[in-house]
Formats: C-alpha cells, structure tokens, sequence
C-alpha cells in the first residue's frame, strides 16, 4: 500500500471515530438529562398492599339512639353486677351471723333443757322429801295422805280422814288425827317428850274410843266442874 492510500485510508478512521465521539456525547448528555429528569420526580412512592373492601354488614348500622341504649344497658348490668357481689358479701356475713346465732339458739336450748330439768328437780324434791317422811311415819290408821303432781300449782299434799279433806272432818276426827299424826312424830323423832291432846270432849263426848299411843300423854278435857283434876289413863 502507498502512503497516499494509506492517508486517505486514517482520514476516513479519524472521520468515522470523530462521528461516533459525537454519537456517544449526544447520547451522554441524553442519558444526564434523563437521570436529572428522574431526580427531580424524587423517590418512587410505595404502592400500598390491596386491601379487600369489607363485607357488606348483614344488619342496617344501628342509629345513635341504639347506641345510647346499649350504652346504658351496659352500664346497668355492670351496676347490677357490683349489687350482686355486694349482695353475695352481705349473705356471706348474714350466713355467718346466721350460723354464731345458732350455735347461741342450741346453747341456749341445752340450758334451757338443763333448767327445765332443774326446775322439774326442785319441784319433785318437796314431793320426794314429803313422801320418804310419810313412809317413816307407818301406819297412821284412818289417815292418809295424798300427793299431788309437782307440775301443778298448789300445795305438795294433802292429809285426809276416812277418805276426806282435812277441813271435812268433824272437830273430834280432827283431834284424834292431830293425836296420831303427832305422837306419830313423836316416835319417828325419837324424842321423849309429853304429847298433849286437848279439846278431848270433842270426840264422842271424851268417852273414846283412843287409839293406842304410848308413852307419855295428857289428855285436857273440859267440863263443868271447878279447878283442875289430874286423873292417871285415859278419859
């Protein structure tokens, strides 16, 4: 190759490199005022994760009236409630109450069981001791004596003649029980004293029948003579 040849030959490389310098500038400067267009749009904005639209409410929105309602309902039942906790508290204590009362109740029913015990005791003893003195006395003839239930009001017993009250009984009856229950006494006591017997003339006119009382005894009648007349037996 000659040099002209090979001359014309770098013109026309240093044309074609001068031409793709100029391509590659232009597109250079394209490519800067694109990155300078995208910088000044800023970040790009995040799209948000699709949210699925709610289900359509199967019942009409309640009114503000309802709400109200609802409102205070709730408000009632949290009343009732702390009523109720209070109640439950207060039967709580009134059960315990409840429970020292009867324990207080079965105290007092052992004691009154106890009195009534007590008491029946204290009646029947005058009953007791009344009769463990008549079975001492022994046999008292045509007297007779009778208990009465110690529940009753009144006296423990009553001392009879033939079958009768006392207060029945004639003047002379009454002497001679008097004799008999006294001299009875008398013998249970073992003392040894005199039994006096008065108002002899009462019984059948002083004539007797006596019955038999021994030891001792002054039998006071009284008739129409004058002074005093000691006479040993009986009238």
């Amino acid at each position: 190759m000659d040099l002209a040849a090979a001359l014309t030959t770098a013109e026309h490389a240093l044309s074609d490199a001068r031409a793709e310098q100029e391509r590659v500038t232009v597109a250079a400067a394209t490519a800067r005022a694109y990155d300078a267009s995208l910088a000044a749009l800023g970040a790009c904005p995040r799209i948000p994760d699709a949210v699925l639209a709610p289900a359509k409410p199967e019942y009409p929105r309640p009114t503000d009236q309802a709400i109200d309602a609802a409102r205070a309902l709730l408000e009632t039942a949290r009343t009732a409630r702390a009523l109720a906790d209070k109640a439950t508290r207060d039967l709580a204590t009134a059960e315990r109450v409840a429970e020292g009362r009867r324990t207080d109740l079965a105290h007092a029913q052992q004691e009154a069981a106890r009195t009534i015990q007590l008491v029946a005791a204290w009646r029947q003893a005058p009953t007791d001791a009344a009769r463990a003195k008549r079975a001492r006395l022994g046999n008292l003839g045509v007297i007779d004596v009778e208990f009465y239930d110690p529940e009753a009001q009144g006296p423990v017993c009553q001392v009879t003649i033939n079958g009768r009250p006392w207060d029945q009984a004639s003047r002379g009856e009454q002497v001679i029980a008097d004799a008999v229950l006294r001299n009875a006494v008398r013998r249970e006591s073992l003392a040894v004293m005199t039994l006096v017997i008065d108002d002899v003339g009462a019984w059948n006119g002083g004539k007797g029948p006596w019955p038999d009382i021994p030891g001792p005894v002054w039998w006071l009648v009284t008739d129409d003579s004058d002074g005093l007349t000691v006479a040993p037996g009986k009238p």
